[in-house]
C-alpha cells in the first residue's frame, strides 16, 4: 500500500497499517508526541548505510567562490558544534527565533527531539577523528552502489565519490574527548530512539 507522507504516521498510530518504511528523524517526533511506542528496524542492520547530513553546492560555484563555500560550511559546523554542546539553550533560541513554531502544540518537544537526534547521528568514528562535517568517501561509494543495486539498472555505474565529495579540514571543528563524552551521555535517550544504543 502506498500512502501520502502526510498521513503515514497517523495510519500506523490508528492501526490502519502495521508497519511502515520511514526515516526515523522525520517520523519519531510524530510517534513520541502521540505517546505511541514503536520498534525500529534500522537500515544499517541490513547493510544499508546512509549519510544524513551533507552540504551540497554546484561545482562551478565552488570553483568561483571557494572561500565563501568554506566560510558557510565552517559556520554551519561551528553552529552544529555549539548546538551539540548547548542543547537546552539551542532549543530556547530556536523557539524564540521561530515564533510561529513556538506557539504550536509540542513545539518544545519536537525541537528537543530534533536536536537530540541530530547530536546522536553525528557521533561516529570518522567525525570524532576528523571533525564535524567529515565525509568518508569510501562510505559514499558504498552508498552509491546500494542506490544503484536497489533502484538503478544493472549497467549503471555511479561516479566515484572523490569526484564530488570535498572535505575541508579548516571548516570541520573538532570536539575534545570530554566534549564527546558529554554529547554521548546527553544523546543516549535519542540514540535509543534511533536504535543506536
Amino acid at each position: 500500500m502506498s500512502l501520502d507522507s502526510q498521513i503515514i504516521e497517523s495510519s500506523v498510530i490508528n492501526g490502519r497499517v502495521d508497519a511502515m518504511v520511514a526515516f526515523a528523524m522525520s517520523s519519531i517526533p510524530n510517534f513520541v508526541t502521540q505517546n505511541f511506542p514503536v520498534k525500529l528496524f534500522r537500515f544499517s542492520d541490513y547493510g544499508i548505510d546512509f549519510y544524513w547530513v551533507n552540504t551540497l553546492a554546484r561545482q562551478g560555484f565552488i570553483e568561483k567562490k571557494p572561500q565563501l563555500v568554506r566560510d558557510v560550511q565552517a559556520g554551519m559546523m561551528d553552529g552544529l558544534k555549539w548546538t551539540m554542546l548547548n542543547p537546552q539553550e539551542a532549543v530556547e533560541r530556536h523557539l524564540k527565533e521561530q515564533e510561529e513554531l513556538a506557539i504550536t502544540k509540542n513545539a518544545k518537544l519536537f525541537t528537543e527531539l530534533g536536536i537530540g537526534m541530530l547530536s546522536s547521528i553525528n557521533i561516529a568514528p570518522e567525525t570524532e577523528q576528523n571533525g564535524l562535517g567529515y565525509t568518508d568517501s569510501d562510505k559514499i561509494d558504498q552508498q552509491a552502489k546500494q542506490v544503484v543495486l536497489y533502484t538503478g539498472k544493472p549497467d549503471d555505474t555511479p561516479p566515484p565519490a572523490k569526484d564530488y565529495v570535498i572535505n575541508m579540514p579548516d571548516a570541520m571543528p573538532k570536539l575534545t574527548a570530554e566534549e564527546w563524552r558529554i554529547v554521548r551521555e546527553r544523546s543516549k535517550p535519542y540514540a535509543q530512539m534511533l536504535g543506536r544504543a
